[in-house]
């Protein structure tokens, strides 16, 4: 039985990485961690700069600091996938596997599984209810 279980998550976790990698854009902009720490640091340099009113143009005159929308719509667009590909993935590993105590487990172990359904259903609604908030407040404001 423990076998069969050890299987069945194996092909399982096989098959949500599968549907990880093929629900995720084929276009990929890796980046090194120092890059990602650097634009970091130039973003916030260019918000002291500007509030400082050190931001000059090539006149030499001030000008206001602008947040590039394109570029800020992109990190928000691939940190919202990685969300939800990882609510999607732990939703599912973690229902399979209430699914499966609930099928194959004894009477004791589907009890169990029975209880931890409503916490399960809540746990989803709360991450996929806050993941849609989050969308809608994004999509509003840009």
């Amino acid at each position: 039985m423990n076998e069969i279980i050890k299987i069945l998550l194996k092909i399982i976790i096989i098959l949500f990485i599968i549907q990880i990698s093929f629900t995720l854009s084929n276009k990929v902009d890796a980046i090194s961690f120092d890059e990602i720490f650097q634009s970091g640091d130039d973003f916030l340099n260019t918000g002291k700069d500007g509030l400082e009113g050190n931001l000059k143009d090539d006149k030499g005159e001030a000008i206001a600091p602008t947040i590039d929308m394109q570029k800020l719509n992109i990190s928000i667009q691939n940190i919202s996938g990685f969300v939800r590909a990882l609510g999607v993935a732990l939703a599912v590993i973690i229902g399979a596997m209430i699914g499966i105590k609930i099928m194959w487990g004894s009477t004791e172990e589907q009890a169990k599984a029975k209880e931890a359904l409503i916490p399960y259903i809540l746990g989803c609604v709360v991450i996929f209810g806050a993941y849609a908030i989050w969308r809608i407040i994004i999509t509003v404001i840009a």
